[in-house]
């Protein structure tokens, strides 16, 4: 919130709260104080909500409101695993961010979570893999029985002497492949 914000959020509240009094610097210990961190839309719902509720406002009132406001938003969202876990401050940045925009409202295209012992249907998103260092591409491939050493889905193959493979048989890649390909 900029400062005439500010300035005008105070007279729509002195509107709202007949007994409001502000004084010249009130606008600017308000701004100062906390009102620069919030978004004009967070302080007009908080001012709304708190018309309901009590005769008296505050600052620590609108704030505490607004926080309520927006941990609400977000409440029930998982946030995506930022790109890259090793790169501590790209992560923490990412992880920051992430959090702002859940706040402020807007959606982060994650996948809802599931009742507990639920899975979900298919093979885990490419993303969800790539952010905990898995190949997608041998994950598809294991999502399926092996043609060439018969390894049942999700197990790994194996070789002549059935000890586990690191990775799936071509003969595997390219039945998952084929199965997930729109025909020609």
């Amino acid at each position: 919130m900029t400062p005439t914000e500010t300035v005008t959020f105070l007279r729509a509240l002195g509107l709202k709260f007949p007994t409001f009094q502000w004084e010249a610097g009130t606008a600017s210990e308000w701004h100062k104080s906390g009102l620069a961190f919030v978004s004009p839309t967070d302080a007009e719902a908080a001012a709304q909500s708190l018309v309901r509720k009590q005769s008296f406002v505050a600052l620590a009132d609108v704030l505490a409101e607004v926080r309520r406001i927006r941990d609400q938003r977000g409440a029930g969202q998982l946030l995506p695993a930022p790109p890259n876990p090793d790169d501590t401050t790209a992560y923490r940045a990412e992880l920051v961010a992430n959090l702002r925009r859940r706040a402020d409202g807007f959606h982060i295209d994650t996948p809802r979570a599931l009742p507990a012992g639920q899975r979900r249907p298919g093979p885990p998103p490419a993303e969800f893999l790539r952010a905990r260092g898995r190949n997608p591409a041998e994950e598809l491939a294991r999502s399926i029985q092996c043609p060439w050493c018969q390894a049942m889905p999700h197990t790994s193959c194996t070789n002549a002497i059935q000890k586990p493979l690191p990775q799936s048989h071509q003969a595997r890649h390219d039945a998952a492949r084929a199965l997930t390909s729109p025909p020609e």
